[in-house]
């Protein structure tokens, strides 16, 4: 039997907070039945899956110039752990993210996202990012409270002069690889379930996805079902299962790009 977990109400019937295993919280929307992280560690995911299985920790501390493209915001956990670790290591950093529907600020402001960042430092991580991700979440609500909840298209957010979050508010599915002059060095695939959300676990959008990274680029996710593993196989990427967050799903996903020949 899984654990009990602590739930707390919100201001919108329709979310849950649930205060995961590492201190953490995510959120349970009620109406999909979906939970935006895992029960056992929503910090812990979130770095494990996207930010170290993808390569970023590593092009960040390097202070390499990164790109980074994400399906789902969220509730920008992911976006957060990113730009916090760029600006400690003073790397330049575009993040384009892609969210169908944007969380309420009341909301979001009671998942104190920079708890997160804590969490991962307890487990290693992170461990100069702290400051950082304070200022950046602030200035992200900040942010937040400027955009219409019936707002589409490109909201752009200047963390700092090398930093910058490029918010899409629309349909991921309608994303085109010819519309990018540079590629991505990663893809975070942190859509809901397959079985929630089927329309982008489509060929369609995984072609899309390979052709916007560079040759060597990964695009990671916490679903290794074996229809998506050949979805991501015919769409030309290696996949293979990398280690998953302590105490989480053993396996996760990486697909990495060898080559342009799709």
């Amino acid at each position: 039997m899984p654990p009990e977990r602590p739930l707390l109400e919100t201001p919108d019937p329709r979310y849950q907070i649930l205060v995961t295993d590492d201190g953490s919280r995510s959120l349970q929307d009620l109406i999909l039945n979906e939970s935006y992280h895992s029960g056992s560690g929503a910090a812990a995911e979130s770095y494990v899956v996207y930010l170290r299985n993808s390569a970023v920790v590593d092009l960040l501390a390097a202070e390499r110039d990164t790109r980074i493209f994400e399906y789902g915001f969220g509730t920008g956990m992911n976006f957060l752990m990113t730009a916090a670790l760029a600006e400690a290591r003073n790397a330049p950093l575009y993040f384009e993210s892609w969210e169908y529907r944007l969380l309420p600020k009341e909301v979001l402001q009671l998942l104190n996202l920079p708890e997160a960042i804590r969490a991962a430092q307890q487990l290693g991580w992170l461990t100069e990012c702290g400051e950082h991700a304070e200022m950046i979440w602030n200035r992200f609500l900040h942010f937040r409270t400027s955009l219409d909840s019936n707002q589409h298209g490109s909201c752009v957010f200047d963390v700092a002069p090398n930093i910058t979050l490029n918010l899409m508010l629309g349909d991921a599915t309608s994303v085109q690889s010819h519309g990018y002059a540079k590629p991505f060095d990663a893809v975070y695939f942190d859509a809901f379930s397959p079985q929630t959300n089927p329309d982008l676990w489509t060929n369609e959008v995984l072609s899309t996805a390979y052709k916007m990274l560079r040759p060597s680029g990964k695009l990671t996710t916490y679903c290794v079902n074996s229809y998506v593993r050949k979805l991501m196989t015919e769409c030309g990427f290696k996949v293979s299962k990398g280690p998953g967050p302590p105490k989480g799903k053993r396996e996760v996903m990486i697909a990495s790009k060898e080559s342009d020949t799709i």
